[in-house]
């Protein structure tokens, strides 16, 4: 997989740093539907988990970097 090209402000990540997002991401993304996370978390678990799955569809369908 070639990871996605993801800036911040004016600096371009390596795509060492855009995996590490990436992976942050997806774990992040995992642990909003385990039931002792989303105990704990309460009721915004189901927004971060939309907005992460948005996130992570975006990240998927990025074009390769050049």
């Amino acid at each position: 997989m070639t990871e996605p090209r993801i800036q911040i402000g004016d600096h371009v990540l390596t795509d060492a740093q855009a995996m590490a997002v990436r992976v942050a991401v997806s774990t992040f993304h995992i642990e909003c539907v385990d039931d002792g996370f989303r105990e704990e978390v309460g009721p915004i678990a189901d927004a971060y988990h939309a907005r992460l799955g948005e996130v992570l569809t975006i990240m998927i369908a990025a074009p390769p970097r050049s």
